[in-house]
């Protein structure tokens, strides 16, 4: 079976308004059956340049895999944001003794939770949302990319 969702991008130009760049992109598909185990990768030309570009394609299962990963990333960050913020919440407020607050957390613990946690919430379920199980190869293949179809609106 082959990737519907995603396609091969070549950028055609882009265009700048104000502050907004339009991209354009011509899409071809992505002519690799999906592999029953593992990954697959291969050499597909560019229908724009005919330029070689690889691409690696993994069996459902291993696309299942690691969408499931980015949401234990996402459910992970979630739970943590919502012990820090309960921590704020619930702690009682402790008078200060020589300049130390007694069972005070430590700094790092509560950037970990104020800002890691939600940052690696919306970074799990945006993944999550978005692995197709298609990869290119970064080097070699500037003004490629992998681009999905349908609803994402690209």
């Amino acid at each position: 079976m082959i990737p519907e969702n995603s396609r091969l991008a070549h950028r055609t130009g882009a265009e700048r308004r104000g502050n907004i760049t339009i991209t354009q992109y011509e899409t071809w598909p992505i002519m690799i059956d999906r592999p029953e185990r593992g990954a697959v990768t291969a050499r597909l030309a560019c229908g724009t340049c005919a330029h070689p570009v690889e691409v690696t394609v993994s069996s459902a299962r291993r696309r299942l895999v690691r969408k499931l990963a980015y949401l234990a990333l996402g459910v992970a960050g979630l739970i943590g944001f919502i012990a820090t913020v309960h921590h704020f919440l619930t702690a009682p407020v402790n008078e200060e003794v020589d300049g130390v607050l007694p069972d005070a957390p430590p700094t790092w613990l509560l950037l970990l939770g104020t800002v890691g946690a939600p940052l690696a919430a919306i970074w799990g379920f945006v993944f999550a949302h978005y692995e197709e199980g298609v990869r290119r190869r970064l080097r070699g293949s500037a003004g490629h990319s992998i681009r999905r179809t349908g609803r994402s609106g690209f």
